[in-house]
C-alpha cells in the first residue's frame, strides 16, 4: 500500500479514541486505516447525494441473494391499477 501523503488531524474524546482504537483491534487494522476504511464510503455517499448520483446499498447473505434473483427472474404479474396509472398523464402534465 502506497504510504499516504497528506496528514488528518481530529480530536476526540478519550471514550471515543478508545472505541475507535477498539474496533480497530477487532477488524486488525490501525486506527488510521479503520477511519478512513470506514468513513470514505460514507463520505463518498453524501458526495453523491449531493451531485444527484443517489445510490442504495443492501446486503444479503446467500439464502436472501436467492431469493431476491428468483423474485427478479419469475414472471411479471398484470396489476390493472397499476397499468392504468402507467397510461395516465404525470400531474405536472395536465
Amino acid at each position: 500500500m502506497p504510504r499516504k501523503a497528506e496528514h488528518l488531524h481530529i480530536r476526540a474524546s478519550e471514550r471515543e479514541k478508545a472505541t475507535l482504537a477498539q474496533a480497530a483491534q477487532v477488524k486488525n487494522m490501525t486506527v488510521s486505516q479503520f477511519v478512513l476504511q470506514t468513513s470514505v464510503p460514507v463520505a463518498e455517499e453524501i458526495v453523491n447525494q449531493e451531485a444527484g448520483n443517489v445510490r442504495t446499498l443492501f446486503r444479503l447473505n446467500a439464502e436472501e441473494w436467492e431469493e431476491f434473483n428468483r423474485l427478479l427472474d419469475a414472471p411479471t404479474r398484470d396489476i390493472p391499477e397499476l397499468r392504468e396509472l402507467l397510461r395516465s398523464r404525470a400531474p405536472w402534465e395536465k
